[in-house]
């Protein structure tokens, strides 16, 4: 693309030259149309010629009355060249120039004339190689004997006729570019009207010369005269040229009235000037096409009688002159408008094009912006990682230090967006950009990958120095960010692959990173990890799993175990949450903590959500017809189900496949899996809450915990996590944030349940918060649903 705009740059350039070229041409013609001095004219035009061609000699060859064709202005030929040339007549016929001018062209000419009629040729040496030697006889060559090897005859045309000629010629091969014959043939015609202008005003002199010797010629009688008496208007004397020329008219000597200037007549005579008998007057004769100018005078005779002598001069050559010389005004004019008329486009042209450029750059810079930057942060994007990372790997291949790629992603910066709305997320990824940007320094690249992930290129570093930048960048996110009056305490997690030896490729070494970084964040987040190839054979195995999941459904693999929930005031089974597990014949008894997370990852959450949604219904179905209808089934929920559309349909299908009622189904929906999409996800729990299905929030104080979006939740149920039971024994303080937890929950009108109970004095502690239900060891292990089916209604707590 630079290449293009270079060239057309180069273009508009050489377009301006010719503009202000040809412009010089058109001032050269109003100069001499208002001095008269051709001779200067055709100098400066050879001059100009010459500086634009670039070739050593140019001349401009005027044909003379005797057939001869020599230099009327010339620059660069040699003298004798120049004499020798002076002496060439147009009846010659052994050059192109005379075969040229009269029209003599022969068929070894045609490789040479171009489509204007002007003889171009680069290479006269070569040209004449190309002749046979006959043809050779009719090829005079003296261009070549005088060693130019390059010329260029351009015709100089006046009303269809050859004037003379534009000569170019260079001692160097190839000068004449296609430009520079266009623009010599653009001048040529201006040249002709210039030479033919000329030409017509020195035969309008000689004409009006001739006119001025007859208007004072007195007493005598020229020889187109006549003498009328004026009394009996008898024609006294004709000239007998005039005789011969009105001979038709003359039937009778009165024919006074028919040369009665001052009266009209059949030959259509126009009175021009008139007074009285006497006068000067042009006449001209239709008929004959012949204009005459009219002297007429009163002469006293000898013999008393008053006679009108008249003296006619035939000024034809001369009107026909002045008509040239009006048409070619009218031409030149018209070339000249028409030249202002081309200078003005093209200059219009050149301002668009120009324009075009500059808005051509803009949207080039647009383009470059919007495919390799970010538009958020400004900074570099992955398009633009990758190129700066090939770029990388080629030098490292090459000898050059080795470096790192850091790939940093901000923690939990979803929840936060989510919660506050995007003007906050956006404000603390941009901050968090220029955050990593100062701390990487000015020799690596800081650079944004998308959504909430960053990375760092920095080339020519050792482990040490990366551990120590990598160190840098995880403590700058320990100091809390304030955003429109909030503040938020952030973390990151980053991985880190070295190259050329943790990949070969731009792909490859990203990929590695990535994997570093999900070591971080799987290591508890707020870290850093270098990439282990251990890291890669654990993403493949991932993958294979992932794989083997897809199957899982279709051969019936997956299956549901139950653990029960008991009031804690009566020991009564209120219901059981459905706990997914996978028998793999190939990995056997699969953790959920380990196949989940790749069920979420890979989309097959989906599927597999809805067959646990429609399993447990039917297991609702058989305990209602058993009669234990109050006893509900609690699903885990995942953000991937609830996001997608059409979960409403999902559910509602399940329910009405397995026949039971939606007060039997209690969904279990975690703090993450509702702040990852709050407004959508209230939406939703409305209308399930409206359909009758009951609703927990799941791990309750493990997620953001908010009180400002709890109160916004549709939820009946609220789950307090394993990981506050377990502290209660040890932390008084964990023992005040659960009573509270139990307090804020019955205000909101919210059932809660403890999870994760093992203990005897877990369960006292939590029966003194007024805690409603327990699930855990302590009641019972998920077991099949044969077992679950015929669990007792009711167990005494105090003999667990």
């Amino acid at each position: 693309m630079k290449d293009k705009i270079n060239g057309e740059t180069a273009d508009i350039s050489a377009n301006d030259c010719w503009n202000d070229h040809l412009q010089a041409i058109q001032s050269l013609i109003h100069s001499f149309r208002e001095r008269g001095s051709r001779q200067e004219f055709l100098n400066e035009v050879v001059r100009l010629i010459q500086q634009i061609s670039g070739c050593s000699a140019v001349g401009i060859r005027v044909l003379d009355e005797n057939g001869y064709i020599p230099y009327q202005a010339y620059v660069g030929f040699n003298d004798e060249f120049w004499k020798a040339e002076n002496k060439l007549q147009i009846s010659k016929e052994d050059c192109s120039c005379t075969r040229l001018v009269s029209g003599t062209l022969l068929p070894l000419d045609e490789p040479i004339i171009n489509s204007a009629g002007s003889l171009c040729c680069n290479d006269t040496l070569a040209f004449a190689e190309t002749l046979s030697a006959r043809e050779r006889e009719k090829y005079r060559g003296a261009c070549n004997h005088a060693g130019y090897q390059t010329i260029g005859i351009m015709p100089i045309y006046f009303q269809n006729c050859i004037l003379g000629l534009i000569h170019i010629a260079d001692s160097m091969p190839g000068q004449l570019s296609p430009a520079v014959v266009t623009f010599v043939e653009t001048v040529a015609p201006l040249v002709g009207q210039v030479l033919g202008r000329a030409q017509i005003e020195q035969s309008l002199k000689t004409s009006q010369d001739k006119a001025a010797i007859m208007e004072r010629i007195v007493g005598g009688i020229s020889s187109l005269a006549y003498v009328v008496d004026l009394d009996t208007h008898e024609l006294i004397y004709i000239s007998e040229e005039l005789a011969e020329v009105y001979s038709d008219k003359l039937s009778s000597r009165k024919c006074y009235e028919f040369f009665d200037l001052s009266a009209p007549c059949c030959d259509c005579f126009k009175l021009q000037e008139a007074n009285g008998k006497s006068g000067i007057w042009e006449r001209y004769d239709s008929c004959r096409k012949r204009h005459y100018f009219a002297e007429r005078k009163e002469i006293q005779w000898p013999d008393g009688r008053t006679m009108n002598v008249a003296f006619i001069s035939d000024i034809t050559k001369q009107r026909q002159a002045e008509n040239d010389l009006r048409e070619s005004n009218a031409h030149l004019e018209k070339m000249v408008a028409d030249l202002q008329q081309l200078s003005a486009t093209l200059e219009e042209e050149i301002m668009e094009r120009q324009a075009a450029q500059a808005a051509l750059g803009q949207k080039a810079e647009e383009i470059e912006r919007l495919a390799y930057y970010d538009l958020l942060t400004g900074l570099p994007n992955w398009a633009r990682l990758n190129k700066l990372l090939e770029a990388e790997l080629n030098e490292a291949a090459g000898g050059q230090p080795a470096g790192a790629l850091l790939v940093i992603d901000l923690d939990d910066i979803k929840i936060i967006n989510d919660t506050f709305g995007h003007t906050y997320g956006n404000s603390l990824i941009t901050i968090a950009g220029q955050r990593i940007v100062h701390e990487a320094g000015s020799g690596a690249v800081v650079g944004r990958s998308g959504g909430d992930e960053f990375f760092v290129l920095a080339p020519g570093q050792t482990k040490r120095l990366i551990s120590r930048l990598a160190d840098k960048i995880i403590a700058a996110f320990c100091q809390e960010i304030e955003v429109l009056g909030i503040r938020f305490h952030m973390s990151a997690s980053a991985g880190i692959a070295c190259y050329p030896a943790d990949g070969a490729t731009a792909e490859e070494i990203f990929k590695n990173a990535d994997n570093a970084m999900y070591a971080a964040k799987k290591a508890g987040k707020n870290c850093w990890r270098f990439y282990q190839a251990a890291m890669q054979a654990e993403a493949y195995e991932r993958i294979r799993l992932t794989n083997s999941l897809r199957h899982a459904i279709d051969r019936g693999e997956l299956l549901l175990y139950y653990q029960p929930q008991a009031s804690i005031a009566n020991g009564g089974i209120t219901g059981f949450e459905a706990l997914l597990r996978w028998n793999s014949p190939e990995y056997g008894a699969v953790s959920p903590d380990r196949f989940i997370p790749l069920a979420e990852q890979s989309g097959l959450i989906r599927p597999i959500g809805q067959w646990v949604l429609q399993e447990a219904c039917k297991f609702a179905r058989r305990l209602a017809d058993r009669g234990w209808t109050n006893r509900k089934i609690a699903v885990n929920v995942s953000p991937h189900q609830i996001g997608a559309d059409g979960f409403i349909s999902v559910v509602r299908k399940a329910l009405s496949d397995a026949g039971i009622k939606p007060g039997q189904l209690e969904l279990e929906i975690t703090e993450n899996a509702l702040i990852a999409s709050l407004e959508d996800s209230i939406s939703k729990l409305d209308e399930l809450q409206a359909m009758g299905v009951q609703l927990s929030l799941d791990d309750f104080g493990t997620g953001y915990s908010s009180l400002t979006y709890l109160q916004r939740l549709p939820v009946n149920t609220l789950k307090i996590d394993k990981a506050f039971i377990d502290m209660i024994l040890m932390d008084g303080a964990q023992k005040a944030i659960i009573g509270s937890i139990v307090d804020i929950a019955h205000i909101m009108g919210m059932t809660v349940v403890a999870e994760g109970v093992e203990t005897q004095r877990q369960l006292s502690y939590l029966a003194q918060c007024r805690c409603d239900r327990i699930q855990g060891y302590l009641l019972s292990r998920p077991v099949p649903a044969a077992e679950a089916a015929v669990f007792p209604g009711t167990v005494n707590l105090s003999e667990l």
